[in-house]
């Protein structure tokens, strides 16, 4: 994924693994039942959420709940 980035390439990823998007991502899409439901920079505002989010998930292998992050190194 890092190679395909350090090429300008964006690499849509789709997780609900918090310490993978922490370590390679920039940006946050959350999905809810096929909706958006927000979508945020990985600033420091964007990590807030993104705990926040994994936190209060409850059930971290709900279907109907999915993280879309994108990985972009510019």
């Amino acid at each position: 994924i890092k190679k395909l980035a350090d090429k300008k390439k964006t690499v849509i990823i789709i997780t609900h693994d918090y310490e993978f998007i922490a370590t390679c991502c920039n940006y946050v899409i959350q999905m809810d039942k096929g909706q958006i439901k927000e979508q945020y920079l990985l600033d420091d505002k964007g990590f807030v959420k993104l705990k926040e989010y994994f936190l209060n998930w409850g059930d971290m292998f709900a279907w109907n709940k999915s993280i879309l992050v994108k990985a972009r190194y510019e």
